[in-house]
């Protein structure tokens, strides 16, 4: 969808993207995302899973893995520290 909207095919607006940023454009929006649950689960009383739905992962253990891998810790975790 980044790359219609730029008007760029997907392999070289990928390959461009990693070349100036040293990220592919999949962690940036995982990084995105973790930044947004971050938020989310120190400011509301969302559940884990309501959590990980708003960000639009389709099932909750694969949202408490990325966030694990991200900061080390699993969503309650971090919410209750």
């Amino acid at each position: 969808m980044i790359a219609d909207h730029v008007g760029l095919h997907p392999v070289y607006l990928s390959k461009v993207y990693k070349t100036v940023t040293r990220e592919t454009i999949g962690d940036y929006l995982y990084s995105l995302r973790m930044k947004r649950a971050s938020y989310l689960l120190l400011n509301s009383d969302l559940k884990i899973a309501d959590v990980s739905k708003e960000l639009g992962f389709l099932a909750p253990p694969h949202f408490i893995k990325i966030f694990k891998k991200h900061f080390g810790c699993t969503p309650q975790e971090f919410r209750t520290r």
